[in-house]
């Protein structure tokens, strides 16, 4: 004899699905959003000495550009809208390495600078990477 499974069964499925996707992180990700303009976006965080000296020097390289019609915006990692505002442009913040710093521009993503291996003292050099990498872009 077959069993059938009623409309509350089917349901009680349904909501432990949803329950167990929701409990282990598993989620459709929001597709990403391509920015209007040309945005930089900035990964960094508070307690990060590294992202203290980088942030400010991508600033410049954003506001000396002016030819590239630039848009910042600086997520810090550890702030509460920090992941929904990566997700718009289709980044996670979680676990990330920072400082990061990407560029977005007709529909592409590029990294244009990883701190991950950065030492104290080099921002000429990541100035130079940056800029490089942002001339290379367009």
């Amino acid at each position: 004899m077959k069993k059938r499974f009623g409309r509350k069964h089917i349901l009680a499925s349904l909501l432990l699905a949803v329950l167990m996707a929701g409990f282990w992180g598993v989620s459709q990700a929001a597709k990403p959003v391509a920015p209007a303009q040309p945005t930089v976006v900035v990964l960094s965080a508070s307690w990060c000495g590294t992202c203290r000296e980088i942030s400010p020097m991508v600033r410049k390289v954003v506001s000396s550009s002016p030819e590239l019609g630039l848009k910042l915006v600086t997520l810090d990692v550890d702030g509460s809208s920090a992941p929904a505002q990566a997700e718009q442009y289709g980044i996670s913040v979680s676990g990330s390495n920072v400082p990061q710093v990407y560029l977005f521009s007709n529909g592409k993503t590029v990294l244009l600078f990883n701190g991950k291996n950065y030492k104290f003292g080099q921002s000429k050099a990541a100035e130079a990477e940056i800029r490089q990498r942002l001339q290379s872009s367009f």
